[in-house]
């Protein structure tokens, strides 16, 4: 059994994609942080192609991707991800990340196979998932009756459901961190935020109320 630890989502990733041949599923995200200096590497496309061997990117955004071609970024495709296995890319990845929006599919399970068959021998999938069920969430329902936001996924997870919809799609959990980092989505963590999450962390089991996982899974 795997067991869940805090960890660095930048430290965890650079592990896995050093001299890795990699796709960025969802590359673009907040591409404005490549336009402040303290955010810049942050910015998890151009921190994916500084240290992997190939970076490559998927998404859906014409303007943000012909945005990150005038960055000089390469290897960009255009394309629908639950179409993925329809898309010629040129090389089979050794890591294939799913950037905060594999709960955007109506069909995880397809959708990991479909990515699976992009991936070389021995190659995985990486998961980076928000939880709507931090403490600042919960507490923001109970008191000012604010639903979490989350109103284009079709589904949610948290620390144990992740592992249940992995194992029933066919695939084991190779590693699996927590983060208290803030969501993908904060160019800056909030004062606030960095305060909540200081707080959690006194809390026993306080990775059930954390921002984010990032999990590795491989096929069976």
């Amino acid at each position: 059994m795997i067991k869940i630890k805090k960890i660095n989502k930048f430290e965890f990733l650079l592990s896995k994609i050093h001299n890795k041949n990699v796709l960025h599923v969802g590359c673009c995200g907040r591409v404005k942080k490549l336009d402040i200096k303290s955010e810049i590497n942050n910015y998890l496309h151009k921190f994916i192609v500084d240290n992997s061997n190939n970076g490559y990117g998927l998404d859906t955004d014409k303007d943000e991707l012909q945005y990150l071609k005038d960055k000089g970024f390469k290897n960009l495709y255009f394309g629908d991800a639950e179409k993925i296995s329809e898309i010629n890319f040129d090389i089979k990845f050794d890591v294939i990340i799913l950037g905060n929006m594999f709960n955007y599919f109506p069909n995880p399970g397809k959708f990991l196979n479909d990515t699976n068959s992009l991936l070389s021998q021995d190659g995985s999938i990486i998961i980076t998932i928000e939880n709507y069920m931090t403490l600042k969430t919960i507490f923001k329902y109970i008191f000012f009756g604010r639903y979490p936001d989350f109103y284009h996924h079709c589904f949610s997870v948290n620390k144990n459901t992740l592992v249940t919809l992995v194992n029933k799609s066919g695939f084991k959990v190779d590693d699996y961190g927590y983060i208290f980092q803030g969501p993908d989505n904060f160019l800056i963590q909030s004062f606030r935020s960095k305060i909540a999450n200081k707080i959690t962390q006194l809390f026993p089991n306080s990775e059930k109320y954390a921002d984010g996982y990032v999990i590795q899974i491989s096929k069976n």
